[in-house]
């Protein structure tokens, strides 16, 4: 079989063939946080403080990283509660914690264990003396590689991408939402997300002071990152079914690997289509091995294509990732817009055909 077929045959399995209850929803939300004079604090020392006084219970997360802040041969880099249905986590950058809630059955679940996890940061971050960020808004640190959590594969990532590109992503702020779809909903729900990308921008593009000033952009995030050109934000095409998705996704430049000393090992000008056919070529074997490191590897590249939505087999969702942060009074709108579309996808491309004149 071809890379396709393989690498599709086990990432579909991720995907209940029919929907039997209603959709579950999950969300990774950002939160930039601050010291009073706006400049981007720790959030390892506030992840320290959780765990310490407020969530002992939680399974601390460690990196094999030394953490000088901490006096630690290991740096901290999140909870995780015993129902494993909240994670509070270091983002790119240190300045920006990411709480992660669900999957639940309706809104009101998803708002209420939010809110009950956002209760626990602010009050652990005010007794440092920090300030959670909302609405979307930025530290008044500029993206840097000093902000940069200290990651190997970080500094990997910048040199391939770009610093300001890379950079950006340590002062995101962005509200993403995972909703549950059955196998054949993918590409119509991914399309249209996708296609409702300016839409989402438009309604709940939040970040446009930047370092301390006004930047061009309305949503900075997408404005510092169009130099990913199709990586990020709206595809360049649709896609007509799961296996085209996969196949596309495999035309992307491949970054990189761990070889088998667990160090980064950078891929020079090869797709990743490209690269599996020569790795196939060059080992001539099918073995279980062989195959289960192509699929991690197709895993890897995957995660690195941040299109604005995406279909994610490890949840069985798709991923809508266009949103910033919104005004604490409305935390959930993002959230509500997204489950949305994906509950009445097929009316809202019939809509869109109607206005439109057509079906593409």
């Amino acid at each position: 079989r071809g890379v396709v077929d393989r690498i599709i045959g086990r990432f579909e399995k991720g995907f209940v063939e029919k929907l039997t209850q209603k959709r579950l929803i999950g969300r990774e939300a950002e939160y930039p946080v601050v010291w009073p004079d706006g400049n981007a604090a720790d959030v390892r020392l506030l992840l320290k403080e959780l765990h310490k006084k407020d969530l002992q219970d939680f399974t601390p997360m460690f990196e094999e990283l030394p953490c000088r802040l901490l006096g630690s041969e290991k740096q901290l880099a999140g909870l995780r509660s015993p129902d494993k249905k909240l994670e509070i986590v270091l983002e790119v950058g240190w300045g920006t914690v990411e709480v992660i809630t669900g999957p639940f059955g309706d809104l009101n679940e998803l708002k209420t264990a939010h809110e009950d996890a956002m209760r626990f940061v602010v009050h652990a971050a005010a007794r440092l003396g920090m300030k959670v960020l909302g609405s979307g808004l930025q530290p008044r640190t500029r993206p840097n590689l000093e902000l940069m959590t200290p990651r190997p594969r970080y500094l990997t990532m910048r040199d391939l991408l770009g610093e300001e590109v890379w950079e950006a992503w340590c002062v995101t702020a962005s509200d993403q939402i995972h909703v549950d779809v059955c196998k054949e909903e993918i590409p119509r729900v991914n399309n249209l997300v996708n296609l409702l990308h300016p839409l989402v921008v438009a309604l709940c593009g939040n970040s446009a002071v930047l370092g301390g000033e006004i930047s061009p952009f309305m949503c900075a995030r997408q404005g510092l990152m169009r130099d990913l050109g199709y990586r990020h934000g709206m595809p360049l095409t649709p896609i007509s079914s799961l296996r085209d998705h996969i196949a596309k996704i495999m035309d992307f430049p491949f970054l990189w690997i761990r070889n088998d000393d667990g160090q980064l090992e950078v891929i020079e000008d090869r797709t990743f289509e490209q690269w599996a056919s020569e790795q196939e070529t060059k080992h001539g074997s099918n073995s279980t091995t062989r195959l289960d490191n192509e699929y991690d590897c197709f895993l890897l590249h995957d995660h690195y294509v941040w299109h604005s939505a995406r279909p994610r087999n490890k949840q069985g969702t798709v991923e809508c990732r266009a949103a910033c942060q919104q005004p604490w009074s409305e935390h959930m709108s993002a959230a509500a817009l997204h489950l949305g579309m994906v509950e009445n996808s097929e009316g809202i491309w019939s809509l869109i055909q109607e206005e439109g004149g057509g079906e593409n």
